[in-house]
């Protein structure tokens, strides 16, 4: 016996498939793409999944697009990555220095 109906409206959702997984899109969902892509139809920019022939070195796997770049990730990216490698130069530096006073 199914459970009753919520007490409230639920909005419908859109999955799309992809391989294993199932990937909600709804109004909440964040996007890459700019914001003039509100105003047109889910349906019409569906991303096709593509299946990656074991032969040009895939596995056979439904694959898609999973990422769009962004300026604003890629710079947070670069400032994360240059002050970790400033603190690992930092942390080889104190431990020669160590290594000579010992």
């Amino acid at each position: 016996m199914p459970p009753p109906p919520p007490p409230f409206k639920v909005s419908e959702f859109n999955f799309v498939v992809r391989g294993d997984y199932v990937r909600i899109r709804s109004s909440q969902s964040s996007r890459c793409s700019s914001p003039e892509l509100d105003d047109v139809d889910a349906s019409s920019t569906k991303v096709e999944p593509e299946i990656v022939n074991v032969m040009d070195g895939g596995d056979g796997v439904m694959a898609g697009s999973v990422s769009c770049p962004s300026p604003d990730v890629n710079i947070k990216a670069d400032t994360f990555i240059a002050r970790l490698y400033d603190e690992w130069r930092l942390e080889k530096i104190n431990s020669l220095r160590e290594k000579r006073k010992v």
